[in-house]
């Protein structure tokens, strides 16, 4: 419902920020879902009391995201399912909520080995990354505590392997293209592949069958 008051014809005002919201009460019911393809998409319930107006609306509640995922090029991070992810709303922030959100994912690092052809020598020559190379899966996890509009200062990268917070970063999508073009395009078109492949795989065998985690990666 909403209380219309105090209209005029003054431009700067307008209809828009004259007309306010009396306790406006949304449920978010099953099968909800929030979408930016391709980016992401999760399923989402809950219930938000609106009050202030069309122009600065005011929320209060709490989104508890169910299940879903974020894709980062060749990269897919899925809600961790035991965990409580939300956005809450509090009507002094209006529409920058408080993200308490876990998400887990695995990426295919890259790995490149040399030899020495004569033991006797001590000079070490590359071998193409074609004949010596490696595939290793890195477990990572996203932890973002924090409001909206301060996320890239909220967010936690962790992995297992360990990695640095730029390693972590670079198996998002950089180590794929950092390889093209430099004599390793062999093991960096299958680190794409495989990442799309197997990160889909995984998402929709977790979804079918509830589970909290489930990987498959090449070797």
């Amino acid at each position: 419902t909403t209380n219309v008051s105090n209209i005029d014809n003054n431009a700067d005002e307008g209809l828009a920020a004259t007309t306010k919201f009396n306790k406006l009460k949304i449920d978010l019911d099953k099968n909800i879902q929030i979408i930016k393809p391709p980016i992401l998409n999760f399923l989402a319930e809950g219930t938000l009391s609106v009050k202030g107006t069309f122009n600065r609306p005011l929320p209060e509640g709490t989104i508890k995201l169910k299940r879903g995922q974020v894709n980062i090029f060749t990269t897919q991070l899925n809600l961790a399912t035991n965990e409580k992810n939300s956005a809450k709303f509090t009507k002094n922030n209006g529409l920058d909520p408080y993200l308490d959100v876990n998400l887990v994912g695995s990426a295919l690092e890259t790995s490149r080995s040399s030899f020495s052809e004569d033991p006797s020598l001590t000079e070490i020559n590359d071998v193409p990354i074609s004949s010596l190379g490696s595939l290793q899966s890195v477990h990572i996890q996203t932890k973002v505590k924090g409001f909206a509009s301060k996320l890239t200062d909220n967010i936690d990268l962790t992995s297992s392997p360990p990695r640095t917070k730029t390693e972590i970063i670079s198996l998002l999508g950089g180590s794929f293209v950092n390889t093209l073009g430099r004599g390793d395009s062999t093991l960096g078109l299958a680190n794409l592949a495989g990442s799309a492949f197997f990160g889909s795989f995984n998402s929709a065998i977790t979804n079918a069958f509830g589970l909290s985690e489930f990987r498959v990666f090449p070797t």
